[in-house]
């Protein structure tokens, strides 16, 4: 699938914000790829990594994480999702919400995801 930037971080927010009322409707810490899964089926959607970002950096399957459309408050030039500060460190927003202890954590750092800021530079 070949998106603009601006389709890319559109789908990006649409699904984590859905993400987020899904986890709030439920009241409990949930499993974010199964949601990303769940999103991406119901709207049939094939999505590398399932993921509107790396779908729009990364095809054809050359990963490169600096083209990603999105601000993700990290330090590194890939895997700035996962990571923050060091490789494997998983600081990264999106490990932080996979890795969250309660539900209202997890639904803070879904609804910080889908509104992160979009690179100018990209």
């Amino acid at each position: 699938m070949s998106l603009t930037k601006e389709q890319a971080i559109e789908g990006h927010r649409k699904m984590w914000n859905w993400i987020a009322d899904k986890i709030e409707e439920i009241t409990e810490v949930r499993d974010i790829d199964t949601y990303k899964f769940c999103y991406c089926t119901e709207n049939e959607l094939d999505l590398l990594n399932l993921c509107f970002c790396c779908e729009y950096s990364c095809r054809p399957y050359d990963a490169n994480c600096g083209k990603c459309p999105l601000e993700w408050e990290s330090n590194l030039k890939g895997y700035m999702c996962t990571d923050k500060n060091k490789e494997d460190d998983y600081e990264g927003l999106y490990s932080l919400c996979t890795q969250a202890k309660t539900w209202q954590e997890q639904v803070e750092l879904a609804r910080k995801i889908a509104n992160l800021p979009a690179r100018e530079e990209v």
